[in-house]
């Protein structure tokens, strides 16, 4: 990739009072260079903004609307990333604003990321496989009852820890603070409300022809402690 013209390294002064502050940014991937430790990848068009947890991405106050920025990632943590970026991805991005020295002597600004809360994949990915266990086995099944007693429940309790572990570094592109707070409060409250159904049918010999459940299978499955 071409160096930036000196026009598109003025834009970047926008970034200069916003040194070590946290900020969210959105853009695309069209080239990366390994530099050191870190490999540089080069993000254009990219829309940055004041990270807020109580407002969405796109509410969020606007720092600036560059030609490209240089996001920097130890390569360590890309060898260990499920996540492989690629050339032209969208991609989403927070991390800390930073001043760096350049070859030729010249400075300029980029973004240095910080480890993201994965709460919203966490999300997702018990919501699909909730439905899975619904599909495959039914609701009043054995396995759905493990499902919400064995994982859903201690998987909540991570989700919430992680969640306000997180602080003002929440990634807010699609959920805010107390969206996902909400959600969580409604897993919680709709876990249980399942659990208790299950466990009422499972006792009732009516419900069980009802729901064509087997037998009792209730009692070896414990509650969540």
């Amino acid at each position: 990739m071409e160096e930036p013209t000196d026009k598109c390294r003025k834009l970047r002064y926008a970034l200069a009072p916003y040194i070590e502050k946290y900020v969210l940014g959105t853009g695309w991937i069209t080239d990366w260079k390994d530099v050191g430790k870190n490999r540089r990848y080069y993000i254009s068009s990219p829309v940055i903004k004041v990270a807020n947890r109580n407002l969405l991405f796109k509410d969020q106050q606007l720092i600036s609307k560059e030609h490209h920025i240089n996001v920097f990632i130890p390569k360590e943590l890309i060898s260990k990333s499920k996540w492989k970026l690629r050339m032209y991805d969208d991609i989403t991005f927070g991390g800390v604003i930073r001043k760096y020295t350049r070859k030729d002597g010249t400075y300029d600004w980029g973004v240095y990321p910080l480890p993201q809360s994965r709460l919203e994949q966490k999300l997702i990915k018990m919501r699909e496989y909730m439905y899975s266990v619904l599909e495959e086995e039914g609701r009043y099944s054995q396995q759905m009852l493990l499902f919400l007693e064995k994982y859903a429940k201690t998987e909540l309790i991570d989700i919430e820890s992680e969640l306000e572990d997180a602080g003002n570094l929440l990634p807010t592109f699609n959920g805010t603070y107390q969206s996902y707070k909400k959600e969580i409060a409604e897993w919680n409250d709709g876990v249980d409300y399942i659990i208790r159904k299950i466990r009422t049918a499972c006792s009732n010999r009516k419900m069980r022809r009802r729901y064509k459940i087997p037998y009792n299978f209730a009692p070896e499955i414990p509650s969540f402690a």
